[in-house]
């Protein structure tokens, strides 16, 4: 288990950290003010909530994605509404290959954050490799739409970019 003063010394780690790099992470868990987001657990400390989180976290960036499948599944059946744990898990599964899950899981965490702009970019990224280029370019435009609101300038340039040369792609094989 990682206790909380570590916690604080990685937040720069994994602020910096990009999802493209292998890390499974959500930033607003490394915030407290973004972690009472709405529609998302409240934070209370005793339940130890965002260290079960973070051992999920763990065990993904260690390659051992179906133990972090197993952590962030415990942590959904017993936070039902917890959208960082389904995107957490999203991401363990996409990195197993398991597309249509780890869909199911965007979706799911989606629904119970409508602002959760990266849920939406790895959505995208999965529909690009399911070949559905229309649904990708829809998911990276509301991906970047979110990131825009949110003032996340790279990662709103970084959807745009994704928007931008996935339409051109998308016309030029008409």
């Amino acid at each position: 288990m990682i206790d909380s003063k570590t916690v604080g010394s990685l937040m720069g780690l994994f602020l910096s950290a990009s999802p493209h790099n292998n890390l499974l992470y959500h930033q607003e868990l490394f915030c407290p003010q973004f972690f009472l987001s709405q529609k998302t657990i409240p934070f209370n400390p005793s339940e130890k909530i965002e260290e079960q989180l973070i051992e999920g976290m763990d065990q993904g960036m260690k390659g051992d994605y179906k133990g972090a499948i197993r952590i962030f599944s415990r942590l959904i059946q017993a936070y039902p509404h917890y959208a960082d744990a389904y995107y957490n898990r999203g991401l363990a599964r996409a990195k197993l290959g398991d597309k249509q899950a780890a869909i199911a899981d965007y979706n799911e965490a989606i629904k119970i954050n409508a602002n959760l702009a990266e849920a939406y970019e790895e959505r995208g990224n999965l529909w690009l490799k399911l070949k559905d280029k229309n649904q990708a370019i829809k998911d990276f435009k509301k991906a970047a739409e979110l990131y825009k609101k949110q003032d996340n300038k790279i990662s709103y340039d970084q959807a745009v970019s994704y928007t931008h040369l996935r339409a051109h792609e998308t016309k030029a094989n008409l």
